[in-house]
């Protein structure tokens, strides 16, 4: 019975209910939402990028998906709206750019300081919380650079 009225105050853990965006963010509290909500901005306002609601599991929940196609294979940021500490990650498939181009993004990513950072086969995921202003421009200027190179 504790749970169900959990779940049902937190929109992200339901599996069975689909919330909206707005849901989402309305439910982070505002001190931890600030960072999230500058990226969201940053996302929707960026030429190519469909954003929608995905389930994405037991850790993370409902999550915000902001996805742009590049080739065979999509760049996909996804937002985490929790508290404490949303968090953002992308997950890049290094099919979807030139070689070149490859080595730069892993450079900007390595730089951005990402908490997580992985390759697994050809997929890089990388993770940040958002507990900074500095966080949001370093993700910020890695999207806009990934965005120049798709």
């Amino acid at each position: 019975m504790h749970t169900s009225s959990f779940v049902s105050m937190n929109p992200r853990l339901d599996r069975y209910t689909t919330p909206g965006s707005q849901d989402l963010l309305g439910a982070v509290d505002p001190t931890d939402s600030v960072f999230l909500k500058d990226i969201v901005e940053f996302l929707r306002q960026t030429m190519g990028i469909r954003e929608f609601v995905s389930w994405e599991g037991r850790t993370w929940g409902w999550t915000l998906v902001f996805a742009r196609k590049t080739g065979d294979r999509p760049v996909e940021w996804f937002l985490v709206a929790r508290s404490p500490e949303p968090m953002v990650s992308v997950r890049l498939n290094s099919t979807a750019f030139d070689p070149v181009d490859w080595l730069d993004i892993e450079t900007l990513l390595v730089g951005s300081e990402p908490e997580s950072h992985r390759l697994t086969g050809r997929t890089l995921w990388s993770q940040w919380v958002l507990d900074s202003a500095h966080t949001v421009d370093r993700v910020c200027k890695l999207a806009r650079a990934v965005q120049l190179m798709c």
